[in-house]
Protein backbone atom coordinates (compact mmCIF):
# COMPACT_ATOMS: atom_id res chain seq x y z
CA UNK A 1 0.00 0.00 0.00
CA UNK A 2 2.96 2.09 0.86
CA UNK A 3 4.28 1.68 -2.42
CA UNK A 4 0.74 2.52 -4.12
CA UNK A 5 0.94 5.88 -2.20
CA UNK A 6 4.58 6.81 -3.05
CA UNK A 7 3.61 6.19 -7.27
CA UNK A 8 0.66 8.42 -7.00
CA UNK A 9 2.51 11.66 -5.15
CA UNK A 10 5.36 10.96 -7.92
CA UNK A 11 3.04 11.33 -10.77
CA UNK A 12 1.26 14.48 -9.41
CA UNK A 13 4.79 15.81 -8.83
CA UNK A 14 6.23 14.67 -12.35
CA UNK A 15 3.06 16.12 -14.12
CA UNK A 16 3.27 19.00 -11.92
CA UNK A 17 7.35 19.62 -12.99
CA UNK A 18 5.74 18.88 -16.85
CA UNK A 19 3.09 21.95 -16.67
CA UNK A 20 5.36 24.15 -15.14
CA UNK A 21 7.49 23.59 -17.99
CA UNK A 22 4.62 23.74 -20.71
CA UNK A 23 3.80 27.22 -19.01
CA UNK A 24 7.93 28.23 -19.31
CA UNK A 25 8.34 27.00 -22.57
CA UNK A 26 5.01 29.33 -23.66
CA UNK A 27 6.36 32.21 -22.24
CA UNK A 28 9.79 31.18 -23.74
CA UNK A 29 10.60 28.90 -26.38
CA UNK A 30 13.53 30.18 -28.07
CA UNK A 31 16.59 29.88 -25.38
CA UNK A 32 18.27 27.23 -24.34
CA UNK A 33 16.09 26.62 -21.03
CA UNK A 34 13.02 26.50 -23.83
CA UNK A 35 14.73 24.10 -26.18
CA UNK A 36 15.41 21.90 -23.69
CA UNK A 37 12.07 21.83 -22.07
CA UNK A 38 10.62 21.20 -25.76
CA UNK A 39 12.36 17.99 -25.99
CA UNK A 40 10.13 16.65 -23.40
CA UNK A 41 7.45 18.24 -21.76
CA UNK A 42 4.57 17.15 -24.12
CA UNK A 43 5.67 13.62 -24.15
CA UNK A 44 5.75 13.16 -20.77
CA UNK A 45 2.36 13.99 -20.28
CA UNK A 46 1.55 11.43 -22.52
CA UNK A 47 3.79 9.10 -21.04
CA UNK A 48 2.22 9.56 -17.76
CA UNK A 49 -1.13 9.24 -19.47
CA UNK A 50 -0.13 5.66 -20.32
CA UNK A 51 1.67 4.74 -17.00
CA UNK A 52 -1.14 5.43 -15.15
CA UNK A 53 -3.66 3.83 -17.97
CA UNK A 54 -5.96 1.13 -16.69
CA UNK A 55 -9.80 0.49 -17.17
CA UNK A 56 -12.01 -2.42 -15.57
CA UNK A 57 -14.90 -1.17 -16.55
CA UNK A 58 -17.03 -1.63 -19.85
CA UNK A 59 -15.88 0.46 -23.22
CA UNK A 60 -19.61 2.22 -22.80
CA UNK A 61 -18.49 3.60 -19.21
CA UNK A 62 -15.40 4.22 -19.85
CA UNK A 63 -16.20 6.35 -22.93
CA UNK A 64 -18.37 8.34 -20.61
CA UNK A 65 -15.56 8.90 -18.38
CA UNK A 66 -13.63 10.15 -21.00
CA UNK A 67 -16.15 12.70 -22.86
CA UNK A 68 -16.53 14.05 -19.20
CA UNK A 69 -13.17 14.70 -18.15
CA UNK A 70 -11.59 15.72 -21.77
CA UNK A 71 -14.05 16.78 -23.89
CA UNK A 72 -16.19 18.80 -21.40
CA UNK A 73 -13.21 21.06 -20.70
CA UNK A 74 -12.11 21.28 -23.73
CA UNK A 75 -15.89 22.66 -24.71
CA UNK A 76 -16.18 24.74 -21.83
CA UNK A 77 -12.64 26.55 -21.75
CA UNK A 78 -12.55 26.52 -25.92
CA UNK A 79 -15.97 27.97 -26.23
CA UNK A 80 -15.26 30.24 -23.31
CA UNK A 81 -12.47 31.73 -24.31
CA UNK A 82 -13.54 32.65 -27.35
CA UNK A 83 -16.87 34.25 -26.37
CA UNK A 84 -14.25 36.25 -23.72
CA UNK A 85 -12.11 37.21 -26.45
CA UNK A 86 -15.44 38.41 -28.50
CA UNK A 87 -16.59 40.34 -25.70
CA UNK A 88 -13.17 42.09 -25.70
CA UNK A 89 -12.75 42.94 -29.03
CA UNK A 90 -16.24 44.56 -28.70
CA UNK A 91 -15.41 46.87 -26.03
CA UNK A 92 -12.39 48.20 -27.55
CA UNK A 93 -14.64 48.57 -30.88
CA UNK A 94 -12.29 45.70 -33.18
CA UNK A 95 -13.86 43.00 -35.41
CA UNK A 96 -13.70 39.71 -34.08
CA UNK A 97 -14.74 36.31 -36.60
CA UNK A 98 -16.13 34.24 -33.72
CA UNK A 99 -17.68 31.94 -36.20
CA UNK A 100 -14.28 31.41 -37.62
CA UNK A 101 -12.66 30.93 -34.30
CA UNK A 102 -15.20 28.07 -33.26
CA UNK A 103 -15.38 26.52 -36.54
CA UNK A 104 -11.13 25.77 -35.94
CA UNK A 105 -12.22 25.07 -32.24
CA UNK A 106 -14.45 22.51 -33.43
CA UNK A 107 -12.46 21.02 -36.25
CA UNK A 108 -8.93 21.61 -34.46
CA UNK A 109 -7.13 22.03 -37.49
CA UNK A 110 -3.17 22.05 -37.32
CA UNK A 111 -2.26 25.90 -37.69
CA UNK A 112 -5.40 27.36 -36.42
CA UNK A 113 -4.75 29.35 -32.75
CA UNK A 114 -5.47 26.04 -30.55
CA UNK A 115 -3.44 25.83 -26.45
CA UNK A 116 -6.26 22.98 -25.89
CA UNK A 117 -5.30 20.64 -28.46
CA UNK A 118 -3.42 18.53 -26.06
CA UNK A 119 -7.18 17.50 -24.73
CA UNK A 120 -8.57 15.96 -27.85
CA UNK A 121 -5.15 14.55 -28.76
CA UNK A 122 -5.10 12.94 -25.46
CA UNK A 123 -8.76 11.48 -25.58
CA UNK A 124 -8.38 9.69 -28.79
CA UNK A 125 -5.22 8.21 -27.34
CA UNK A 126 -6.72 6.94 -24.76
CA UNK A 127 -9.80 5.43 -26.37
CA UNK A 128 -7.22 3.82 -28.90
CA UNK A 129 -5.29 2.65 -25.75
CA UNK A 130 -8.64 0.77 -24.52
CA UNK A 131 -9.63 -0.64 -27.61
CA UNK A 132 -6.09 -2.07 -28.03
CA UNK A 133 -6.44 -3.52 -24.77
CA UNK A 134 -9.07 -5.98 -25.92
CA UNK A 135 -9.50 -5.75 -29.67
CA UNK A 136 -6.34 -4.50 -31.27
CA UNK A 137 -2.68 -6.61 -31.56
CA UNK A 138 0.58 -4.94 -31.17
CA UNK A 139 1.63 -5.30 -35.00
CA UNK A 140 -2.09 -3.13 -35.47
CA UNK A 141 -1.10 -0.43 -33.22
CA UNK A 142 2.50 -0.23 -34.87
CA UNK A 143 0.55 0.32 -38.11
CA UNK A 144 -1.15 3.05 -36.46
CA UNK A 145 2.07 4.87 -35.33
CA UNK A 146 3.64 4.07 -38.61
CA UNK A 147 1.19 6.05 -40.69
CA UNK A 148 1.04 8.88 -38.25
CA UNK A 149 5.13 9.29 -39.02
CA UNK A 150 4.36 8.81 -42.68
CA UNK A 151 1.89 11.43 -42.93
CA UNK A 152 4.54 13.84 -40.41
CA UNK A 153 7.19 12.72 -42.92
CA UNK A 154 6.09 12.48 -46.36
CA UNK A 155 2.62 13.41 -46.80
CA UNK A 156 2.24 16.40 -44.34
CA UNK A 157 -1.79 16.29 -44.78
CA UNK A 158 -3.02 18.48 -42.29
CA UNK A 159 -5.89 16.63 -41.18
CA UNK A 160 -8.46 17.80 -38.07
CA UNK A 161 -8.41 16.72 -34.35
CA UNK A 162 -4.10 15.47 -35.17
CA UNK A 163 -4.29 11.90 -36.11
CA UNK A 164 -0.69 12.05 -36.88
CA UNK A 165 0.25 13.56 -33.34
CA UNK A 166 -2.04 11.42 -31.45
CA UNK A 167 -0.03 8.34 -33.49
CA UNK A 168 3.11 10.17 -32.05
CA UNK A 169 1.34 10.50 -28.46
CA UNK A 170 0.11 6.87 -28.32
CA UNK A 171 4.13 5.85 -28.68
CA UNK A 172 4.62 7.67 -25.30
CA UNK A 173 1.38 5.95 -23.35
CA UNK A 174 2.14 2.62 -24.62
CA UNK A 175 5.89 2.67 -23.15
CA UNK A 176 4.63 4.34 -20.45
CA UNK A 177 1.84 1.40 -19.87
CA UNK A 178 4.65 -0.92 -20.24
CA UNK A 179 6.81 0.39 -17.57
CA UNK A 180 4.27 0.50 -15.23
CA UNK A 181 3.29 -3.21 -16.02
CA UNK A 182 7.05 -4.83 -15.93
CA UNK A 183 8.04 -2.09 -12.99
CA UNK A 184 10.84 -0.92 -15.36
CA UNK A 185 10.47 2.88 -13.69
CA UNK A 186 12.45 1.27 -11.07
CA UNK A 187 15.74 0.63 -12.56
CA UNK A 188 15.83 4.26 -13.56
CA UNK A 189 15.93 5.94 -10.42
CA UNK A 190 19.19 6.80 -8.98
CA UNK A 191 21.55 9.63 -8.64
CA UNK A 192 23.79 8.35 -11.73
CA UNK A 193 20.32 8.57 -14.39
CA UNK A 194 19.92 11.80 -13.23
CA UNK A 195 22.99 12.86 -14.33
CA UNK A 196 23.48 10.83 -17.23
CA UNK A 197 19.67 11.54 -18.60
CA UNK A 198 20.65 15.29 -18.56
CA UNK A 199 23.81 15.09 -20.08
CA UNK A 200 22.38 13.35 -23.04
CA UNK A 201 19.49 16.01 -23.40
CA UNK A 202 21.96 18.84 -23.29
CA UNK A 203 23.84 16.72 -26.40
CA UNK A 204 20.75 16.09 -27.86
CA UNK A 205 19.95 19.88 -27.89
CA UNK A 206 23.13 20.74 -28.84
CA UNK A 207 22.82 18.47 -31.98
CA UNK A 208 19.41 19.98 -32.84
CA UNK A 209 20.21 23.30 -32.88
CA UNK A 210 23.69 22.58 -34.91
CA UNK A 211 21.05 21.10 -37.11
CA UNK A 212 18.81 23.36 -37.23
CA UNK A 213 15.93 21.16 -35.61
CA UNK A 214 13.03 22.37 -33.62
CA UNK A 215 10.72 20.18 -31.33
CA UNK A 216 7.24 21.05 -31.75
CA UNK A 217 4.22 18.15 -31.45
CA UNK A 218 1.48 20.56 -32.28
CA UNK A 219 3.19 21.88 -35.18
CA UNK A 220 4.29 18.66 -36.32
CA UNK A 221 7.94 19.32 -35.66
CA UNK A 222 10.22 16.40 -34.41
CA UNK A 223 13.38 17.07 -36.53
CA UNK A 224 14.95 13.28 -36.66
CA UNK A 225 12.88 11.04 -35.29
CA UNK A 226 15.72 9.15 -33.90
CA UNK A 227 16.74 11.84 -32.01
CA UNK A 228 13.72 12.73 -30.72
CA UNK A 229 12.52 9.47 -29.05
CA UNK A 230 16.06 9.73 -27.39
CA UNK A 231 15.74 13.34 -26.35
CA UNK A 232 12.08 12.58 -25.65
CA UNK A 233 13.13 9.17 -23.19
CA UNK A 234 16.03 10.57 -21.56
CA UNK A 235 13.63 13.55 -20.72
CA UNK A 236 11.26 11.44 -18.83
CA UNK A 237 13.99 9.66 -17.28
CA UNK A 238 15.23 13.21 -15.78
CA UNK A 239 11.93 14.07 -15.10
CA UNK A 240 10.74 11.27 -13.15
CA UNK A 241 14.02 11.40 -10.90
CA UNK A 242 13.54 14.84 -9.90
CA UNK A 243 10.21 14.10 -9.18
CA UNK A 244 10.82 11.53 -6.50
CA UNK A 245 11.21 13.70 -3.41
CA UNK A 246 9.06 17.11 -3.25
CA UNK A 247 8.81 19.00 0.31
CA UNK A 248 6.95 21.80 -1.51
CA UNK A 249 3.18 21.20 -1.13
CA UNK A 250 1.83 23.48 -3.64
CA UNK A 251 3.35 21.10 -6.52
CA UNK A 252 1.52 18.20 -6.15
CA UNK A 253 -1.55 20.68 -6.35
CA UNK A 254 -0.89 21.71 -9.20
CA UNK A 255 -0.18 18.13 -11.01
CA UNK A 256 -4.09 17.66 -9.56
CA UNK A 257 -5.40 20.67 -11.96
CA UNK A 258 -3.19 20.17 -14.83
CA UNK A 259 -6.43 20.00 -17.22
CA UNK A 260 -7.11 23.94 -15.77
CA UNK A 261 -3.22 25.03 -16.28
CA UNK A 262 -3.32 23.44 -19.78
CA UNK A 263 -6.37 25.07 -20.81
CA UNK A 264 -5.95 28.42 -19.05
CA UNK A 265 -2.27 29.42 -19.52
CA UNK A 266 -2.05 31.27 -22.53
CA UNK A 267 -5.27 33.72 -21.04
CA UNK A 268 -2.50 33.90 -17.91
CA UNK A 269 0.81 34.47 -20.22
CA UNK A 270 -1.05 36.73 -22.11
CA UNK A 271 -2.52 39.39 -18.79
CA UNK A 272 0.98 38.98 -17.35
CA UNK A 273 2.97 40.37 -20.35
CA UNK A 274 0.22 43.22 -20.45
CA UNK A 275 1.10 43.65 -16.84
CA UNK A 276 4.89 43.38 -17.41
CA UNK A 277 4.80 45.50 -20.65
CA UNK A 278 3.17 48.54 -18.93
CA UNK A 279 5.35 48.57 -16.13
CA UNK A 280 8.31 48.82 -18.91
CA UNK A 281 10.31 45.26 -17.93
CA UNK A 282 10.21 44.47 -21.55
CA UNK A 283 12.07 47.38 -22.57
CA UNK A 284 15.12 46.85 -19.63
CA UNK A 285 15.36 42.87 -20.11
CA UNK A 286 15.40 42.86 -23.84
CA UNK A 287 19.14 43.89 -24.63
CA UNK A 288 20.58 42.20 -21.55
CA UNK A 289 22.29 38.81 -22.06
CA UNK A 290 19.55 35.97 -21.07
CA UNK A 291 17.17 38.74 -20.48
CA UNK A 292 14.22 36.36 -22.14
CA UNK A 293 14.75 33.97 -19.63
CA UNK A 294 14.36 36.71 -17.01
CA UNK A 295 11.57 37.78 -18.45
CA UNK A 296 10.19 34.04 -18.89
CA UNK A 297 10.65 33.45 -15.46
CA UNK A 298 9.24 36.40 -14.22
CA UNK A 299 5.88 35.93 -16.17
CA UNK A 300 5.92 32.56 -14.84
CA UNK A 301 6.46 33.58 -11.00
CA UNK A 302 3.03 35.77 -12.15
CA UNK A 303 1.04 33.53 -13.78
CA UNK A 304 0.92 29.95 -11.70
CA UNK A 305 -0.19 31.67 -8.49
CA UNK A 306 -2.92 33.20 -10.93
CA UNK A 307 -3.67 29.62 -12.31
CA UNK A 308 -3.80 28.41 -8.54
CA UNK A 309 -6.47 30.43 -7.76
CA UNK A 310 -8.33 29.84 -10.65
CA UNK A 311 -8.23 26.22 -10.29
CA UNK A 312 -9.04 26.49 -6.88
CA UNK A 313 -12.00 28.72 -7.56
CA UNK A 314 -13.34 26.21 -10.72
CA UNK A 315 -12.91 23.27 -8.57
CA UNK A 316 -14.84 24.84 -5.79
CA UNK A 317 -17.65 26.80 -7.62
CA UNK A 318 -17.43 25.12 -11.02
CA UNK A 319 -16.80 21.50 -10.91
CA UNK A 320 -19.45 20.83 -14.13
CA UNK A 321 -16.41 22.91 -16.08
CA UNK A 322 -13.99 20.18 -15.59
CA UNK A 323 -16.42 17.49 -16.18
CA UNK A 324 -17.48 16.54 -12.26
CA UNK A 325 -21.02 16.65 -12.07
CA UNK A 326 -22.94 16.57 -8.92
CA UNK A 327 -25.26 13.18 -8.04
CA UNK A 328 -28.35 13.88 -6.75
CA UNK A 329 -29.01 12.86 -3.32
CA UNK A 330 -30.89 9.65 -2.80
CA UNK A 331 -33.59 10.09 -0.11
Amino acid sequence: MKRRSERIKWIDVARAYAMLMVVYGHCDASSVIGRFIYLFHVPAFFFISGYVFNNNKSFRVFLVSKIKRLLVPFLFFGVGTILMNAIVHAVIGRQYAMIHYLKDMFLQIRGTESRIWFLPCLFLGEIMMEIKRKEIRNICFAVIILLGWSNILLFRWNLPWYPDTTAVAISFMLIGNMCRKHDFIDWFISAEWTVVSFVVCILIEYVNSRLGYRIDMILNEYGNPFLFYFGALFGIIFLINISQKCSIKLIPYIGKNTVTFLCLNSIAIKGSAFVINKFGITDLLIDIPGGMVIYAVIELVIVIPCLCIASYIIEIYFPFVLGQFKKKKQR
